[in-house]
């Protein structure tokens, strides 16, 4: 197999985007975006950290990734979801993008993007990135809260065999060509990291990584880059992971996808935000 042709990063782009009343960009998509296929609509109190990031490309069009808030003044996503940008915006408190009114919203410029010094994007290593929101920080409210990180000491081996959150707003198969509106997640198995070093190559997964179970048609994909795995850890939701790329096959052929392990990165983003998480 090719790794490199196979690859795909899980960035929608948005090439028909245009301005709307409601939430600043209309939902029209008709690039390969996808989604949470196979997911389910979470309940209103979850997910409460969860962002909407619209990235303005230079050359024209627009990304669709999310992130995490992980405090008032910073959003956690994937370092892949900025090529090419010159600008962007953040919406918050929010399930749907179409018919909800966010509780936040935000544009940014890319002076407040923080891509990891050693991010190489051939090969996705250190795939994280922060956006600093300190000049229009969020209001923690029943719509929005942070969610903590987790800890450097954290070992992924103690969660292998376990699943994991996720949630995103991409496509829900492989034979719609639509973003949905509202907010989907469903809950993958961490797998053993050589599983997915068979399939996509030992240079693109390290011990950096969080290899997915992506069978029963029920995968992370396109729109879903730069989002958060959660696990239950010492009776609290922590975040462990970002979603970060698959196979272009497709988001329902049964193919595990890669994550970014976020606790090797623990001390790198302690000191971009400043404090001890």
């Amino acid at each position: 197999m090719e790794f490199k042709k196979a690859i795909i990063i899980f960035l929608t782009f948005l090439s028909d985007a245009v301005l709307s009343n409601s939430v600043g960009i209309r939902q029209s998509y008709v690039e390969r975006s996808r989604k949470i296929a196979g997911g389910n609509q979470p309940g209103r109190n979850e997910f409460l950290h969860k962002t909407a990031i619209y990235l303005y490309k230079i050359t024209a069009g627009v990304n669709f990734c999310s992130g995490s808030i992980i405090t008032v003044n910073f959003v956690l996503t994937a370092a892949h979801c900025f090529p090419n940008v010159e600008s962007g915006t953040i919406i918050a408190g929010v399930h749907d993008l179409q018919n909800e009114e966010p509780a936040y919203e935000w544009d940014f410029e890319t002076s407040h993007i923080i891509i990891h010094e050693n991010y190489i994007e051939q090969d996705f290593l250190n795939d994280i990135a922060l956006i600093d929101v300190s000049s229009y920080p969020f209001v923690l409210s029943p719509k929005i809260q942070t969610i903590k990180i987790a800890p450097e000491f954290l070992n992924l081996t103690e969660f292998i065999g376990k699943s994991v959150s996720v949630a995103g707003w991409g496509l829900t198969s492989d034979t719609t060509q639509e973003m949905s509106d509202t907010l989907m997640y469903f809950n993958p198995i961490v797998l053993r990291t050589e599983v997915c070093r068979q399939v996509f190559g030992y240079i693109k997964v390290t011990s950096n990584s969080i290899c997915l179970d992506g069978s029963d048609g029920r995968s992370t994909c396109r729109g879903d880059s730069g989002g958060g795995l959660e696990v239950m850890y010492k009776n609290e939701s922590i975040l462990i992971g970002i979603v970060s790329f698959g196979l272009e096959a497709g988001c329902q052929q049964n193919y595990p996808t890669v994550s970014t392990f976020v606790s090797p990165f623990y001390n790198w983003i302690n000191s971009k935000v400043g404090m001890i998480l």
